[in-house]
């Protein structure tokens, strides 16, 4: 097809960093991606090409390398249009692909809700990022870009985009060092969120700063000669702080605007560290000094690489002045962080950053391999991605940085996962302390340890930090793996009636591991021990393979959609001495349609089909299943049967002596009562709990009840879940 080159236009100015070859490579790439959107329109209405153009266009101001724009112009064709995976392997190799493939949402798999789909998503990208972090830049630079065109969106629809922007997308920017996108992405996103809020603080700020700018510029000089007199060549720089920011600080401090008054900060640009370092003591004897704000994160960098000095001065007027002190190489990584890395003639003036940066995004991957499931992985993502952090020291010298409130325990896992099994106690700052004491910048910590010692699931309540917690839940994973996968095993061939499983056929068994992203029969036998696959989801997608006309697809879909229904039954599972048992908190009968569930690492639990467990506990789609109860399975099911007497005598002892009175005549043993009065209807209740057979007898009953003149309402009520009732009126 004819591609029109217009829309390339504006992002061929901005790749006048590259060389003519180069250029010409990501003109491919937009010519794929023309055509892969033809026809395709934005909200706005805008042709859908605009979007990843401006998407490569906000990477290109940051210089970055060939891929991330080609990969940039193509983040959407993979998930909107007829280029695939394959198509864009042999036109543009694998780096560019795996880079678009880390972008694309996993929309074509069906989720039960749109919050399974976003913590999919939101996994695929971390791990994504893992492997090249270019995936969150262009993530990054994506979702600036829909913030920037955001008002053609419905407004709770803007809302719950800005909610989620501040939540991840800001504090990934943060955690990666690239300021200036995390300022504007929180800008945006106080927009949207407060728009009034926004406006009246923007239109204060500037009303303030017009006053205040005699005052700013006379600090500014003086800060400028005060340098100039020890012989120091400075740039100094005013800052404005973002109205973000501002709005955050009134929030923390519970003031007005009119008692914020410092709206702008001094950045003092030196040539060397050394120049940082006597600048302080020069600004420190020109203004005084706030005591307690002053923090040096040259010697101690924060996880992003970030590095500067702060400080806080009094004018002479009494008010505050934020000063920030660093070196040039210190103020260019302060605004692009990992993606000085990433430019296309690499910028590697800040080795500490990037280890930094690395390091964490080793830890993520960490992370993968020892969360149980998604939700646990994206909770203990969320918790690497936003706490500030604190610098703690080893006998050696050497800074360890934790998130805040993590313990000595947590420091024993950072040194080494060794370490922190075999840890006992802890020395901070050379007195003894137990494993759970809170540490504070600056202290110095030990750990005592011995060969004995090893965790417990009673640890993971000594540790905060999510590192910590996934190298124990692992290490007792480890510990306890043989009995896991005999008993995995074990629960597994109960349903084929004792054959052993090895000898299935092997290419189902394959099928299955596949299905799992598994490794080995090992890993599924201990999945399904720990409760992570229920076995018959287990045996599900085996026979799936096993019997031609079922379709692993369709079993996907169907666990997605939580439809899929055992070939097993209750009497079954019962028949096979599996490990299972009905929830004592759902209260149904034999007729109920009921799921299967894990009991984490317990056997299974049978619930009603609408109870609320399933939603309460996040269960992933490999941990239920529907199941039917089969003939002869009939439990000592409990049902509580709920009763109102209408009547202006309150006096609930009568009331309870005329219901027993009615039960015993019925033969039928009460298990627990309890009366109430509810003022507002003026009745009185009485909740019963008693055995029944079957649904059967519960009408039966209720039908006995209702020919008594004196109850008004009756009805079936049952915890966990909604069930119909049966009413008189």
């Amino acid at each position: 097809m004819q591609i029109d080159y217009q829309y390339f236009e504006p992002l061929l100015v901005k790749l006048n960093y590259m060389s003519q070859e180069d250029i010409e490579k990501c003109r491919a790439a937009y010519a794929i991606a023309y055509e892969g959107h033809d026809g395709q329109f934005r909200s706005s209405g805008e042709p859908y090409i605009t979007h990843p153009v401006a998407v490569a266009g906000i990477l290109a101001d940051l210089s970055l390398d060939v891929p991330a724009i080609q990969a940039a112009l193509l983040h959407d064709t993979i998930e909107d249009t007829k280029f695939q995976r394959p198509e864009l392997l042999e036109l543009f190799g694998p780096v560019v692909t795996d880079i678009v493939d880390g972008v694309s949402k996993l929309d074509k798999l069906k989720f039960r809700t749109r919050k399974e789909a976003e913590v999919a998503n939101f996994r695929k990208m971390i791990l994504a990022m893992t492997k090249d972090v270019r995936v969150v830049l262009i993530k990054l630079a994506d979702r600036t870009h829909n913030m920037r065109t955001l008002g053609a969106l419905r407004p709770d629809k803007q809302r719950r985009i800005a909610q989620e922007t501040i939540d991840i997308y800001s504090a990934l920017a943060y955690r990666l060092g690239i300021m200036h996108i995390k300022r504007e992405l929180d800008s945006l996103s106080f927009r949207a969120l407060h728009p009034v809020r926004y406006r009246l603080l923007k239109e204060a700020a500037a009303k303030a700063s017009n006053l205040r700018k005699k005052q700013i510029l006379n600090v500014q000089n003086a800060i400028e000669n005060a340098l100039k007199e020890h012989g120091i060549k400075a740039d100094v720089q005013t800052e404005r702080i973002p109205l973000y920011n501002i709005y955050k600080k009134m929030l923390h401090k519970k003031q007005k605007f009119n008692s914020i008054l410092d709206i702008y900060r001094f950045i003092i640009v030196t040539k060397t560290q050394d120049e940082c370092y006597r600048s302080l003591g020069i600004v420190h004897g020109l203004y005084k000094p706030v005591p307690g704000t002053f923090q040096d994160f040259i010697a101690l960098p924060k996880t992003n690489g970030y590095q500067t000095l702060v400080t806080e001065l009094i004018n002479e007027l009494g008010d505050p002045v934020e000063v920030f002190i660093r070196t040039e190489s210190m103020d260019e990584v302060a605004d692009l962080g990992i993606a000085q890395t990433l430019m296309y003639t690499p910028n590697n003036l800040n080795t500490i950053g990037q280890e930094q940066v690395q390091k964490w995004l080793e830890s993520l991957a960490e992370l993968q391999h020892s969360s149980v499931n998604s939700i646990e992985f994206n909770n203990s993502v969320k918790e690497e991605i936003f706490p500030e952090d604190i610098f703690i020291f080893t006998p050696r010298g050497k800074i360890i940085t934790l998130p805040q409130k993590s313990t000595v325990l947590d420091f024993a896992y950072y040194i080494h996962s060794n370490v922190g099994i075999h840890a006992v106690s802890g020395l901070v700052d050379g007195k003894e302390a137990p494993l759970d004491q809170i540490l504070k910048t600056g202290q110095t910590v030990e750990i005592v340890t011995s060969d004995d010692a090893y965790p417990t699931e009673y640890s993971l309540t000594l540790v905060n930090s999510a590192r910590a917690k996934a190298r124990m839940r692992q290490a007792l994973k480890d510990r306890e793996m043989d009995k896991y996968i005999a008993n995995g095993n074990k629960a597994l061939e109960d349903l084929y009636q004792g054959q052993s499983i090895a000898s299935l056929d092997s290419k189902a068994l394959q099928h299955a591991l596949d299905f799992f992203n598994l490794k080995s029969l090992n890993d599924l036998y201990a999945e399904i021990c720990i409760g992570n696959i229920i076995s018959p989801v287990a045996k599900a997608v085996i026979d799936s393979y096993l019997n031609a006309d079922q379709d692993s697809d369709n079993i996907l879909e169907q666990l997605q959609n939580g439809t899929l229904m055992s070939d097993l039954t209750y009497a079954d599972l019962l028949a096979v001495n599996h490990q299972v048992s009905i929830d004592p908190n759902s209260y149904i009968t034999p007729d109920d349609p009921i799921v299967l569930t894990t009991n984490f690492g317990n056997g299974l639990l049978v619930h009603h089909k609408d109870c609320n467990f399933i939603r309460q506990r996040n269960l992933t789609p490999y941990q239920h299943c529907l199941i039917k109860w089969g003939v002869d399975a009939v439990p000592n099911s409990r049902v509580q049967i709920q009763l109102h007497l209408e009547t202006k005598d309150t006096d609930g002892d009568k009331f309870v002596e005329q219901v027993v009175e009615l039960i015993n005549s019925y033969d039928k043993p009460v298990l627990r009562a309890v009366t109430g009065v509810n003022h507002h209807e003026h009745t009185t209740y009485l909740k019963l709990e008693l055995h029944v057979a079957n649904a059967q007898e519960i009408k039966e009953f209720v039908a006995f009840l209702e020919s008594k003149p004196e109850l008004i309402k009756i009805y079936r009520w049952d915890r966990g879940y909604t069930q119909g009732h049966f009413e008189r009126m």
